[in-house]
């Protein structure tokens, strides 16, 4: 063994401008080959670290909505823990729903970002989220617990234990009874805090109709038919609350492992969500730049092997066997490989920073993941089997007679590595058509025409004090020459803020479920949202009934000539005075 390592350190020295280049090529393209792997298999991994993964299941919604088929994330409070009573095979449900820009202060400190959960006391028995200070079992015994994340104590309280101290939020204080690690980055779920759901008696014992926001989980027993719980689930949804009948909402249950990557659009979802398409493409591009890059390996090495062909010809008339040398080519071709893995390796870790802000995400080497390692082996097996295998086979073959007198032209080889090089661009163009049509994609999304302007527009969440004191901030704001205008509205156009029932005239029995937004005079103006047919309803001050709505609710609703027509929220008469042209949103307003 010793002497095939003086042979590679030889070799590597009397060829080290080719060397180098052939290391830092297979080196690069390693590097890249692991940050898309190692995303990718993050990706694929997402809540894998829960105890019996497997067996939890997470309760969907589906129905026809607005003469469209919706998926809908979350369901009714009472339904987990009425399932639980009824179907046997449900050994354990919990519920667990987000608060929503709540005010949270410790202290003087006040914040109104935090990423705060209200949770079922098994919440800890349930999920696998370790706790650091505190016990799993009790912390949830108290009604006014609330459990933060190990950044969160940080942040809050620096240099100080927050056992036992209070935080205020949802209107109410609230004692640290335990302190978890950070989450996953492969967790569906992500917040900082949580609370107890008995704390806030209203929410935890909500009933049927009342708040359709509850996230909802069951761990099943083995061996369980999922499509004919679903169906029961159905059945007592039915029983429970008339109305799905009406509208037809069916239950689904969710495998655990499928939330994170599910392709399909879920209304009212907590979830980090991605998609499955963009994983497998990434995969497809790690394999392609791995094979481009030991191409290009396989060929610098072949054009140095001409040099050594005199050396092949002298170790097989001495008696060197094929297999002998076909083992020399790929213990130095391992070596190689070995070193670039290496320098790959901290390549990889040196622009992951890079990577995570182009791919949004948070991703990190954890060098005690078996899954890291075995991306490891395997590039570093696939490497040697690409880069090793042509030299080593097809460069043995040639006769010695012929290559100890001068005759070797390396025609043969010559031939082999226009094949390669052919392989490599082919290689390179697929990549190159990958990489074009993901960009075309993406800036499809961002330059496509949603309806409204959103060149030069900050957004700043209004709660809580700014909110209330709009007025006063609007009026310091435009004082400002770099603001041109300032205008208000309930939320972002992208989002389902304020969802109510909307019925025709003729038909109130059966109302459409819409969005009801709020905004000043003159945001139709800032936003550039065309009126195609009526009036501004921010000319009328003598009735708060006045209202607009976009063509495809005017379209829902059956209304031929909106203009003048009354709708109704609920029992609340409305009078459509403007139809606004249809821009692109999550959901029908």
């Amino acid at each position: 063994m010793n002497n095939h390592y003086k042979n590679f350190v030889r070799n590597f020295i009397k060829n080290k401008t080719t060397n180098f280049l052939n290391i830092g090529g297979l080196s690069i393209g390693i590097a890249l080959t692991l940050l898309l792997g190692w995303w990718s298999i993050n990706e694929m991994n997402f809540d894998n670290f829960n105890t019996d993964n497997d067996r939890i299941y997470r309760v969907i919604r589906e129905g026809f909505i607005n003469n469209e088929t919706v998926k809908i994330g979350t369901v009714f409070a009472p339904l987990g823990r009425e399932a639980k009573a009824r179907f046997p095979q449900i050994e354990e449900a919990i519920k667990l729903t987000k608060l929503w820009k709540q005010r949270f202060q410790v202290g003087e400190l006040v914040n109104y970002e935090e990423s705060i959960y209200l949770a079922d006391s098994n919440f800890f028995q349930f999920f696998t989220y370790p706790i650091k200070i505190g016990d799993e079992n009790t912390c949830f015994n108290a009604p006014n617990n609330i459990v933060i994340t190990e950044s969160f104590a940080k942040k809050y309280f620096p240099n100080k234990n927050p056992i036992g101290e209070t935080v205020n939020t949802y209107d109410r204080d609230w004692q640290v009874s335990a302190i978890m690690y950070d989450l996953p980055s492969t967790s569906h779920l992500q917040f900082d805090a949580l609370l107890a759901m008995s704390g806030v008696p209203n929410l935890d014992n909500s009933s049927w109709g009342n708040r359709d926001a509850y996230g909802t989980y069951f761990k099943l027993s083995e061996h369980v038919d999922k499509d004919k719980l679903a169906k029961n689930i159905t059945e007592m949804a039915h029983e429970s609350f008339p109305p799905y009948k009406q509208i037809d909402i069916h239950h689904f249950i969710q495998p655990l492992s499928d939330i994170h990557l599910n392709t399909e659009s879920f209304r009212f979802d907590y979830a980090l969500k991605s998609d499955k398409r963009f994983v497998l493409i990434f995969l497809f591009m790690a394999i392609v730049i791995l094979v481009i890059a030991c191409i290009n390996f396989t060929n610098l090495f072949i054009s140095t092997s001409f040099l050594r062909a005199k050396t092949i010809g002298v170790k097989k008339t001495n008696g060197a066997n094929r297999g002998s040398l076909i083992k020399e080519f790929f213990i130095e071709t391992s070596l190689f490989v070995l070193i670039s893995v290496l320098i790959g390796i901290g390549l990889a870790v040196l622009f992951l920073p890079l990577f995570n802000q182009l791919a949004n995400s948070n991703v990190a080497f954890d060098f005690s993941n078996i899954y890291l390692y075995s991306l490891l082996i395997g590039i570093t097996i696939l490497t040697i089997l690409m880069a090793g295998t042509f030299p080593a086979f097809y460069i043995t073959k040639f006769n010695p007679i012929t290559t100890l007198k001068g005759k070797f032209n390396g025609k043969s080889v010559s031939v082999l590595q226009k094949g390669l090089v052919i392989l490599q661009f082919a290689a390179s163009i697929i990549l190159l058509i990958t990489v074009v049509s993901i960009k075309k994609q993406v800036h499809f999304v961002q330059s496509s025409d949603l309806g409204f302007n959103k060149s030069n527009i900050v957004y700043v969440d209004a709660t809580g004090a700014f909110s209330e004191s709009y007025q006063s901030i609007k009026q310091e704001l435009e004082r400002n020459p770099a603001i041109i205008e300032v205008s208000a509205k309930s939320c972002l156009p992208s989002d389902w803020n304020n969802g109510n029932a909307i019925a025709s005239p003729e038909n109130r029995e059966n109302p459409y479920l819409m969005e009801i937004c709020r905004i000043s005079n003159n945001y139709l103006n800032m936003m550039n949202i065309d009126i195609i047919e009526g009036e501004n309803i921010a000319k009328f001050h003598d009735s708060i009934n006045y209202v607009m709505i976009n063509e495809q609710a005017a379209q829902v609703l059956g209304l031929e000539n909106p203009i003048g027509s009354t709708i109704f929220q609920y029992d609340e008469p409305l009078i459509v005075k403007g139809v606004l042209k249809r821009y692109q949103i999550k959901v029908v307003t």
